[in-house]
């Protein structure tokens, strides 16, 4: 009977805690002992002044009935609206409440405010959750209505495309505005497009924007 003998050699290293990353997480404790710290204080007398006023520009808009400014006050918040301001509850409440009620009052029932409305909600898509709300096509004059809808339809964010698609119901825009022979060309050439930029066969992030478009 023959006998193998094999001899097996491990090569081992020892456990040990790497130093890079045990500074970045004791970096990290800190930083986030810091931020709870800050987060449970009150805010400063000058915010609590801001808010206030803020608030009491807003109704003072809304009850002498300037849509000019109040637009314009609109979109200043918008572009106020940061990360910053939506970390913290108390400033990312005043300013959904703000847009809310210049929204409703100023921009959602005037047609002079959906191509920018629009504009704004796709060049800033983390918004479009709090600014859709305020989006009227149908109230828009048909070139306008045709120019957004392509837009929508040929957006790169999907999701967005998407939520923005259930703002624009084809058939009441049909029924109502009757549009000529040349608009309606033009919209299905705006499906098409979109059909052309989604491709025979459609990437999963714009699949249920392609069944969307192809059962208009």
């Amino acid at each position: 009977m023959l006998h193998s003998i094999f001899a097996f050699y491990y090569q081992v290293k020892e456990w040990r805690v790497s130093s890079g990353t045990k500074h970045q997480i004791l970096q990290n404790r800190k930083e986030h002992k810091v931020l709870l710290s800050q987060s449970y204080q009150p805010p400063p007398q000058k915010v609590c002044n801001a808010a206030v006023f803020a608030e009491h520009l807003v109704h003072r808009l809304i009850a002498e009935g300037l849509a000019e400014t109040g637009v314009a006050v609109f979109y200043f918040l918008v572009s106020c609206y940061s990360e910053e301001v939506s970390f913290y509850p108390p400033t990312k409440q005043l300013m959904s409440s703000c847009l809310e009620l210049l929204g409703q009052r100023f921009v959602g029932n005037s047609e002079q405010e959906c191509e920018k409305l629009l504009g704004t909600i796709l060049e800033a898509p983390h918004l479009s959750g709090m600014l859709s709300p305020h989006l009227s096509p149908h109230l828009a004059p048909t070139p306008s209505f045709l120019v957004m809808y392509s837009k929508v339809v040929g957006a790169s964010n999907t999701d967005v495309a998407f939520a923005l698609l259930s703002k624009f119901d084809v058939q009441q825009w049909l029924l109502k505005s009757r549009p000529r022979l040349k608009e309606r060309s033009q919209f299905v050439q705006s499906l098409g497009q979109a059909l052309i930029i989604s491709g025979r066969e459609p990437p999963d992030d714009r699949l249920i924007l392609h069944e969307v478009i192809s059962f208009v």
